[in-house]
């Protein structure tokens, strides 16, 4: 008799037990999904930039999946211009919004990459930075015809 109430009483603490953990590992999963879920809306912009330098006819981009891949990086599934053949997948490893980015296209994309000679190898951050010098530019020059224009 008093060996089945302390058998009954370590099956109901290892239940409770298992609930929290059950509980826990539910918790951190609604965490996780929402982290990578705003890291995907930070990185929407950059994603499409990306696709743009290297690849001729990007209309839209639309992300389908995020993951975070057993090496620590995190990958967003996607496709352009609503055909999901012409898919890619895009890692990143940092939490900065354009930095560290990899891009994998599928087969299907390849014949829309711009040629090298146009396209030179380059990671986001000179993507941007170029992308600023040619604002810069052209701001000045529209600054400076406003000025002859008075």
């Amino acid at each position: 008799m008093k060996n089945k109430k302390y058998i009954l009483l370590a099956l109901l603490i290892l239940t409770c037990v298992g609930l929290f953990i059950n509980y826990k590992i539910k918790e951190n999963e609604k965490i996780e999904i929402e982290y990578l879920d705003s890291l995907a809306d930070k990185q929407e912009p950059y994603i499409k930039k990306y696709l743009t330098y290297y690849f001729n006819g990007i209309e839209t981009v639309t992300l389908t999946t995020k993951e975070r891949i057993p090496t620590g990086t995190v990958g967003v599934h996607g496709y352009i211009n609503n055909d999901p053949s012409l898919g890619f997948t895009a890692t990143f490893d940092s939490d900065k919004p354009g930095s560290n980015m990899g891009l994998l296209p599928t087969f299907d994309i390849t014949p829309m990459r711009k040629p090298e000679s146009e396209t030179p190898a380059k990671n986001m951050e000179e993507i941007l930075k170029e992308e600023r010098k040619k604002k810069r530019a052209e701001e000045k020059t529209s600054s400076t015809q406003n000025w002859f224009n008075i």
